[in-house]
């Protein structure tokens, strides 16, 4: 420690940070002052060899504190300012600060804001502009233009400070919000020279200025993708720049977490493999021109400079080129740099140069699975030589390889997404080779389409095949890989590396306890059995997985939400924005769950739609689909539902019936509304809520919304006797004018399912309701009186794994 203050420099600076943020702005600059005096007053006591050392520490962790008050401060200070707005349609002139990417047939783009209603900006500030397909489109022409534009503004609404868990792009791309464009709202570049539309009203000039290298780097990323769109299928373009260059905007969603349930994906995301075929065909380049290493040393600072600028700069892109420079440089001066000081070194300048990356799954991730090649793998692999490499010299070490990476990252994944794919050292055998040839090839396209556009032709014609193949072998791992749900608390985390830690030391050191004559070797046996057969539990729930189904308690209301074997998430309903905060939030922060594959409302009434649009605007959770009835209602809650999926165009859905879908070995049918909304009933919006039937493994669940006696006779001339449901969701909480006796008996469930709140007004369930049911021998559970209801469900048996009030 006394030699090498680089690793826990890197600790303390991210400690600052936290503290930094979390005081806020004139708390965290107070917090400084009170660690500087005492501080500085320690220096003069400490022995004059540990001052230094304890100085420096007492420095990063100080800077630390400063960046991350200062990003809370300003952060604050654009919130302030974005929500004054909110809600209000106002014209503001700004520049285009990057390339626009796709929306919605149109595109959305980041602007640095000069003013606003003819008012200066803050310095520094930007809103993110949603221009729609009906609008002219911006092209790359249109980088560092200033443009005037009007449109209706939206953001953070209340007045509340942001909390660490909030952190999302946008405050780390400090983006303080939205302007949503619509017809008309297109005006015009407004040049150097002004224009007519502000002769009237001077407008101070402001703002950043772009630079002329970013503008080059910018062009050249668009002129990249342009030879890929040019030459390649939309599937094939998509899945190739996700690739090479960290463009998801074309990406389905679908392929999107194909990645991640294969266990690749690392591939979408820009840094260190893909800093390695940049570095390799560079130095292949110039060891054939005669260049010597100290020239490729010389010239490698500008090439990874210019990568890291094509690619984002994301936090991994970064990572990777500070380590690159760094170990390059120091072999170049004669002076490797440990493996440790390497790793603390990048996260040291990511940290200073962008804080709240801190907060970014990908920082961690990044680092993990470095750690894992940097610490591991040597280890791993001097270890098992001798018994395996001689003999399976072909496959051994990238195997290794592929397992250093996942031990480093699994349990954060475990964290982060609620799962980890058991097979995905087998599946970066196989994705990963023939992701960097796609890659590889890509790139020489790209650059050879910029000089004769007829050679990128040509060898993207084979890549198309290499893409094709990629993603089906792709497709084939997402599906069979063995995806296991399992969320992991922190301490879980940390006592997996701490076992992964001790299995490692285990290898290089003596077997023999030599103080109490006790075989280590026997302990690491015994770690081993337990690690083997928790992976055997865990492979023979694939070979059986189970449907999870997730009945919230969130008082009066329905909240339901559906983990799906594969990784497949749904959500149907969300209750009152109360019940949500409640029940479902810290349920799906506690799985890490942070998408869903599709989002059904069952019909706009508040107590199944509020949760929704809090869960929208707070914007924790990704939404790939939406399913809605379509049914027009007039309230401020489902306005702003409507309005959230226009914002973030969000695919959208209007059920009816015959509507299908599929979420891995699980199948939707949309029962109902009909094609035309029923009309005239007692509650129009109750007696058009989606009905589903959901079928899995042969287990059939009926989910009937807020549907009463009118909807439902009419479900029963539609379906009759098909009606027949294993598990049935209880109508409208349970109520008299729901669930009648004659859709009890065709659907004759085994399990019906209630959601009620607990001495709720109305008397749900009601008797006549229970009456039914047990007439017809369901067994009945209620989340006003069982509380949170969670289901097992498998081939041709439904388990109860847990009620909360229990």
């Amino acid at each position: 420690m006394k030699h090498n203050p680089l690793v826990p420099a890197a600790f303390v600076l991210a400690a600052g940070i936290l503290s930094g943020w979390y005081a806020g702005g004139p708390a965290g600059f107070l917090l400084f002052l009170v660690f500087l005096g005492p501080g500085a007053g320690l220096f003069f006591f400490l022995p004059a060899g540990k001052r230094f050392y304890w100085f420096l520490l007492l420095f990063f962790f100080l800077a630390g504190v400063a960046r991350g008050a200062g990003e809370r401060r300003e952060n604050d200070r654009f919130s302030e300012y974005t929500r004054a707005f909110a809600g209000k349609t106002v014209t503001v002139l700004g520049r285009v600060a990057d390339l626009p990417a796709p929306w919605r047939g149109g595109c959305r783009f980041p602007l640095d804001l000069e003013a606003v209603d003819g008012e200066e900006a803050p310095a520094g500030l930007r809103w993110e502009v949603f221009l729609a397909g009906s609008e002219p489109a911006l092209d790359a022409g249109a980088l560092g233009k200033r443009l005037l534009i009007r449109g209706r503004v939206f953001g953070e609404r209340d007045g509340e400070a942001v909390p660490a868990a909030r952190v999302t792009r946008w405050t780390r791309e400090k983006i303080g919000g939205g302007l949503m464009v619509g017809a008309g709202g297109y005006l015009s570049y407004h040049e150097a020279s002004g224009t007519p539309e502000l002769a009237a009203t001077p407008v101070p000039r402001t703002g950043r200025q772009p630079g002329l290298a970013g503008m080059a780097i910018a062009a050249a990323r668009r002129r990249l993708l342009v030879v890929g769109e040019r030459t390649l299928s939309p599937q094939a373009a998509a899945l190739l720049h996700g690739m090479l260059l960290g463009v998801h905007e074309g990406l389905p969603a679908a392929t999107a977490g194909d990645f991640r349930r294969a266990g690749v994906a690392h591939l979408l995301s820009v840094s260190g493999l893909h800093l390695l075929f940049w570095l390799s065909l560079f130095w292949g380049l110039g060891k054939l021109l005669g260049l010597s290493e100290r020239w490729l040393a010389v010239f490698s600072l500008p090439l990874v400079l210019v990568f890291l600028l094509l690619a984002g700069a994301g936090a991994p892109a970064l990572r990777a080129g500070v380590m690159s420079l760094a170990a390059i440089f120091g072999r170049r001066w004669r002076q490797p740099v440990r493996s440790e000081n390497l790793l603390a070194l990048a996260a040291c300048v990511i940290l200073l140069l962008r804080p709240l990356d801190l907060f970014s799954r990908g920082f961690w991730l990044s680092f993990a699975a470095c750690g894992g090649l940097l610490f591991l793998l040597p280890v791993w692999e001097e270890a098992f030589a001798d018994q395996f490499k001689a003999k399976y010299k072909g496959w051994f070490r990238p195997l290794l390889v592929s397992l250093a990476a996942q031990a480093g990252t699994a349990p954060l994944c475990a964290r982060f997404f609620g799962g980890v794919t058991l097979l995905a050292p087998f599946a970066n055998l196989i994705l990963v080779p023939l992701g960097s040839a796609c890659i590889q090839l890509g790139l020489l396209a790209a650059m050879g389409g910029l000089v004769f556009f007829p050679a990128a032709r040509v060898l993207n014609a084979g890549n198309e095949i290499l893409l094709g193949c990629f993603h089906r072998i792709l497709g084939f791992f997402a599906e069979f890989g063995g995806y296991l749900r399992v969320s992991l608390p922190w301490p879980a985390v940390g006592g997996f590396y701490a076992l992964t830690a001790v299995f490692t030391w285990g290898l290089i050191r003596n077997p023999i306890n030599r103080r109490r004559r006790i075989p280590l070797f026997y302990l690491l046996l015994i770690l081993f059995v337990l690690v083997l057969a928790g992976l055997g539990w865990a492979l023979a729930q694939q070979f059986d997985p189970a449907l999870e189904m997730v009945l919230f308690d969130v008082g009066q209301g329905d909240a339901i939400f559906f983990a799906i074997p594969g990784g497949y998430y749904m959500m149907v309903d969300g209750g009152t924005s109360e019940g949500y905060g409640r029940g479902v939030r810290p349920y799906l922060r506690e799985h890490g769950i942070d998408r869903l594959d599709l989002l059904v409302l069952t019909h706009p009434h508040d107590d199944h739609l509020g949760g929704l649009v809090r869960m929208l605007e707070e914007d924790e959770i990704r939404v790939a689909h939406v399913l809605e009835s379509g049914y027009p209602h007039t309230t401020r809650g489902y306005a702003r539902f409507l309005e959230i999926i226009a914002e973030r165009g969000l695919p959208f859905t209007r059920a009816a019936r015959g509507t299908s879908f599929r979420l891995g070995k699980m199948r939707g049918l949309v029962l109902h509304p009909p094609a035309s909304h029923l009309s005239g009933t007692r509650s129009d919006v109750n007696n058009n809520s989606i009905v589903l039937l959901l079928d899995y493994e042969d287990i059939r669940i009926l989910l009937t919304g807020d549907l009463e006696k009118e909807a439902e006779d009419d479900l029963l001339a539609a379906y009759g006797n098909l009606l027949r449901a294993n598990i049935l969701k209880v109508a409208h909480h349970g109520a008299a004018t729901s669930t009648s006796w004659e859709l009890v008996a065709v659907t004759s469930p085994d399990l019906a399912v209630i959601s009620a709140g607990k001495g709720n007004p109305f008397g749900h369930p009601a008797p006549v309701v229970l009456e039914n049911l047990a007439r017809a021998g369901a067994v009945i559970w209620r989340t006003d009186t069982d509380g949170r209801l969670e289901l097992s469900i498998r081939k041709g048996r439904v388990e109860m794994k847990r009620r909360a009030g229990n």
